[in-house]
């Protein structure tokens, strides 16, 4: 996937980042080619962008982007940092995000290892496992987390599932679901079966999030 981000996949920086970089030109490039991409009328030329005020590499850089000498300077670490938490609001939903990510750091180790356990204790029996199935059922259930974006991406365009929201409250809803059930697996093939379910449903949520930061 990443050869084919870099070879196929030939993603443009956004119009926000090159404008910030002082790149008017690419950013009227961008902008046009996605008009035509999709059909829509688009009225931006140079010109009319550099009739709006500061342009060029230098005089945008040094008005808008640049805190520091350094990017990687404590004064211009401390602006960004600073600008998370500027009003109660974006305050609040940086502490709410990092909290989130928090949690998702402690549950995958925790259910990627005491689950087993916690299960032979319960008298599941996956049985002997050879390196074959093994690797099977990873690439399944990995397979299974590929196609989770796509009914997201779905549910976020219509208007029954109240765009972004709804779609994640309802992935998070039916993924809570199928953990709570997972403690009730006996066998190996109960334990693949869940396991796609819940990569399924558990990548779904987290696109949705991942498009909900980019957008």
């Amino acid at each position: 996937m990443s050869i084919a981000r870099v070879t196929v996949i030939r993603l443009k920086e956004t119009p926000k980042f090159l404008v910030g970089e002082g790149h008017d030109e690419r950013v009227v490039e961008v902008l046009q080619g996605l008009a035509q991409k999709y059909n829509r009328p688009c009225s931006l030329t140079l010109e009319r962008m550099q009739a709006c005020g500061v342009t060029g590499d230098a005089g945008r850089r040094g008005s808008v982007a640049a805190h520091a000498k350094s990017k990687w300077s404590p004064a211009e670490i401390f602006t960004h940092l600073r600008g998370l938490f500027e009003t109660k609001r974006i305050g609040l939903s940086t502490a709410l995000i990092w909290f989130s990510w928090l949690l998702i750091g402690l549950a995958y180790p925790l259910y990627n290892v005491f689950l087993p356990t916690y299960l032979a204790t319960r008298g599941a029996d996956f049985g002997a496992s050879s390196p074959y199935i093994t690797w099977r059922n990873y690439a399944i259930v990995n397979v299974c987390g590929i196609l989770g974006p796509i009914p997201a991406g779905y549910m976020c365009a219509s208007k029954y599932f109240w765009g972004r929201r709804g779609t994640m409250i309802i992935g998070a809803l039916i993924t809570m679901i199928f953990f709570f059930c997972y403690t009730q697996v006996r066998s190996a093939s109960q334990n693949l079966g869940f396991n796609c379910a819940i990569n399924f449903c558990l990548v779904h949520s987290q696109s949705v999030v991942l498009y909900s930061l980019s957008s």
